[in-house]
């Protein structure tokens, strides 16, 4: 349960803009000492064959595993998800069968995680929105890859890329398939013992990156053909199974890990691709050898996450350790980005401050709210700059990143625009709409999936499941999750989202009925409603009691319960669980049960009878200490009362 924060002095890319031409290098010198260190989260969990990715609509790492099943790592998918609050949370079920290695990479075009893997030797693809996840079906099939698959984004090609094989080796022939959201399709040609091996999309250079198994050389995709390079240095010679992620600050494919052939070395080497070699990273400090991590970059810490693993260094057990790997740029970020909305027919003006040091500024583009799959569209040596190529009908987001000879700068933060000949359409209505069902006590929260083109959302609810009795709850909502704290508890409501741009807002969403947890105690209900029921001397009447005993959990206390007819005639329920008549004198009550305290479901104690016309009051208390007698000075207690007509 610990993550890793290091920083280092890395010397920044240097970068050469000859017409549409870059050019990257990076010093010969060795690059500065790098550090590393843990971080504490809670409930990591232990997977091994696992992988992670970032799903930049919901700001969370999502991480997918395979449990035990007979000791082994088969059993079935299981989900996680990680926000920069440090505490893992078990995410939604994959109604998926035991199986191989799990891969999982984010499209954020579609605002969706893809994950892949094989079960009985069929390929399985299921796809995370929100929080659902939905198996996907397809004509053709792509490889049956049990151990070694790779699966990354291509954000330039907008596909998913798959490279594996059905079986491993330095020289076995391997497949890339490319999934665009319904379809597989199969590129011409693939690296030789790809399966094993790691690769990543390197956002500066358009190209997806592969150290094949036993590495000895190094491959890039355009998203048709694979080319070999090789360089004059790779990472440590014949290593498999460690993983490689991509630095946007630094814009460098980075790889740590994994294990050599012969004889079996774990180095803990951390090494950068330049686009033309690789450079060792000069570090002092190093997480033990790691084979099957997880490895991605995770932007709100603007760093890269290293979870879990195993190796020697502790007789190979299942790590749940998070170690983050970070690079603070010597140059700020600009700040007061500002994009035109409409402004000019021609053109998107993009404005900001101005960064002490820089030199120059880059800009960046995407039709998503996601800076790690942005494209760099131009460069500016002032403080604007006119993105003449904007589509109509689009609303994009921009980004703008200080550089100068040493280094460049964080991403700003983004700021959406369009050109104002065609106005952008108002985005969809969102999907997935969730309300929280008891979960939480006192709020409700609703979640939903990120909607294209979409700059805000609104969120909606009524006591009814119909939209013209919708009141707006708030219309300012930049995430995709609302905290419905204005509710009562254990009343259903319905709830709807619209999606918000500059053009306007969508139509209502699908509803979905939620509803708070009752409050830590008794609860007692009159046909299933608190506080207080009216109705006619021929309708049944039934009288529920729950218990949520919270931190009090185990106390040893009395269970009450009493009952009054117009506070004139009482009743109390006995340990035989019948209706008592008494004086009404505490002391001539007696406990319906006496023991500690659990969780009690909703449990009918007087089923459905009819009552002459009247008032009715109904009570569940429990007290302490547990000694036969109510002590109103230290108790708990729920009252509903009826009135009969």
């Amino acid at each position: 349960m610990q993550a890793r924060f290091f920083n280092q002095g890395w010397q920044k890319i240097a970068n050469t803009v000859i017409g549409s031409i870059i050019l990257f290098g990076m010093p010969a010198a060795g690059l500065a000492e790098a550090n590393w260190s843990q971080w504490a989260t809670v409930n990591s969990p232990s997977n091994v064959h696992h992988d992670a990715t970032y799903d930049s609509a919901n700001q969370r790492i999502v991480l997918c595993g395979r449990g035990i099943l007979g000791g082994n790592p088969s059993g079935p998918a299981q989900c996680y998800f990680l926000t920069t609050n440090g505490i893992w949370q078990t995410g939604p079920v994959i109604n998926s069968l035991g199986g191989s290695d799990i891969e999982v990479s984010y499209d954020p075009d579609r605002a969706v995680t893809v994950l892949y893997s094989v079960s009985n030797t069929i390929p399985l693809v299921f796809e995370l929105t929100g929080n659902v996840w939905t198996q996907r079906t397809f004509a053709t099939p792509p490889v049956n890859c049990q151990d070694g698959a790779l699966l990354r984004y291509d954000p330039l090609r907008r596909r998913t890329v798959l490279v594996g094989a059905t079986n491993l080796g330095a020289t076995a022939n391997s497949q890339t398939w490319l999934w665009d959201g319904t379809n597989w399709m199969q590129a011409p040609s693939s690296p030789p013992g790809a399966a094993g091996g790691s690769m990543t999309f390197d956002a500066a250079r358009g190209v997806m990156v592969l150290l094949p198994m036993y590495a000895t050389n190094t491959w890039t995709f355009n998203g048709t053909n694979w080319t070999s390079l090789l360089p004059s240095q790779v990472p440590t010679a014949s290593v498999w199974v460690g993983k490689m992620t991509y630095d946007p600050i630094n814009e460098l494919p980075i790889v740590f890990g994994g294990e050599t052939a012969a004889p079996n070395t774990y180095p803990t080497d951390t090494w950068a691709w330049n686009g033309s070699t690789w450079q060792k990273l000069a570090i002092s400090n190093f997480p033990p050898g790691t084979i099957d991590m997880a490895f991605l970059w995770f932007p709100p810490q603007n760093a890269m996450v290293m979870h879990g693993g195993w190796g020697p260094a502790d007789s190979w057990a299942w790590r749940n350790s998070v170690w983050v790997f970070s690079n603070p740029p010597a140059l700020s970020a600009p700040v007061d980005v500002n994009a035109s909305d409409g402004t000019y027919a021609d053109k998107v003006a993009v404005t900001w401050h101005d960064v002490s040091g820089a030199t120059g500024y880059r800009v960046y583009r995407n039709e998503s709210n996601d800076s790690a799959s942005a494209g760099w569209i131009g460069i500016s040596g002032s403080t604007n700059y006119d993105d003449t190529a904007a589509a109509g009908s689009t609303v994009y987001y921009y980004w703008v990143r200080a550089t100068n000879a040493s280094g460049i700068s964080y991403f700003s933060s983004p700021d959406s625009g369009y050109r104002g000949s065609l106005a952008p359409a108002a985005p969809a209505a969102p999907a997935d709409v969730a309300a929280s069902d008891g979960t939480f006590t006192g709020k409700v929260q609703v979640t939903w999936s990120a909607v294209t083109n979409a700059t805000g959302y609104s969120v909606w609810r009524s006591a009814t499941n119909a939209t013209n009795s919708a009141a707006l709850l708030n219309g300012g909502i930049a995430t995709t999750n609302y905290d419905d704290t204005n509710v009562a508890d254990d009343v259903t409501y319905y709830y709807w989202v619209k999606a918000t741009n500059a053009a306007g807002a969508s139509a209502f969403s699908s509803s979905d009925a939620g509803a708070s947890a009752p409050p830590i105690g008794p609860t007692i209900k009159a046909n299933g409603q608190r506080d207080s029921l009216t109705i006619s001397a021929s309708d049944p009447l039934t009288i529920t009691v729950a218990m949520k005993p919270g931190d009090y959990l185990g106390a040893e206390v009395d269970w009450w319960l009493v009952a009054s007819a117009g506070m004139v005639y009482w009743y109390y329920m006995n340990d035989a669980l019948l209706w008592t008549e008494f004086s009404g004198a505490l002391a001539d009550l007696e406990p319906v049960y006496q023991g500690a305290l659990f969780e009690l479901s909703a449990t009918t104690v007087l089923p459905g009878i009819a009552l002459p016309p009247g008032t009715y009051y109904f009570w569940f208390v429990v007290d302490y200490p547990m000694n036969g007698i109510l002590n109103t000075d230290a108790m708990l207690s729920d009252q509903v009362t009826v009135t009969v007509q």
